[in-house]
């Protein structure tokens, strides 16, 4: 229960400082956040074959560690949230969009949700599949989401129970 606690006390710190300790914004290579996340996540992503493939990313005015937090917490949740023998593929791809705007598109293969929780699952504290199945605070989806916010982008979820689930992420590409 202490050790819950804490975690729970450490991601509100994180959900906090978001917008209280941002770094300003500057041009930031997608492709350098999701390697420096592949490389800090590389034990996970080996302990649960875990494949990403990558496709060529952007650059773009944002705050690079914040962003690298973005990634992180997408793969953290697709390697948490995988079926049972099957190992997890998280596919990133982009694209430019009109109006200084460039799409990222997050999509995994893991146990997914159900459509009803699409809004809900950004909620601090929300969590769709119980709090003792899976480990974490129900905190990630929330600083995904202020972090997005504070960048002046939209972050969308779209599920599938066991189908996966794929993640929008819509930023301005000059801030």
């Amino acid at each position: 229960a202490t050790l819950r606690m804490q975690n729970l006390i450490e991601d509100l710190l994180t959900l906090s400082r978001v917008t209280r300790k941002g770094k300003p914004f500057e041009r930031t290579n997608l492709n350098h956040c999701i390697k420096e996340v592949m490389s800090t996540l590389e034990v996970m992503i080996q302990e649960t074959n875990t494949k990403v493939v990558l496709s060529e990313l952007a650059t773009l005015d944002a705050d690079a560690s914040q962003i690298t937090q973005l990634f992180q917490n997408l793969f953290t949740n697709t390697m948490k949230f995988r079926r049972p023998d099957t190992a997890p593929i998280i596919e990133i791809s982009g694209a430019v969009m009109a109006g200084n705007l460039y799409q990222i598109i997050v999509k995994d293969n893991g146990i997914g949700f159900a459509d009803t929780y699409k809004e809900r699952i950004f909620a601090p504290f929300e969590r769709v599949h119980g709090k003792f199945k899976f480990p974490g605070t129900g905190i990630g989806l929330a600083i995904c989401r202020r972090i997005v916010e504070r960048h002046n982008g939209t972050i969308t979820a779209e599920g599938s129970t066991d189908h996966g689930a794929t993640f929008t992420i819509v930023l301005p590409i000059h801030q």
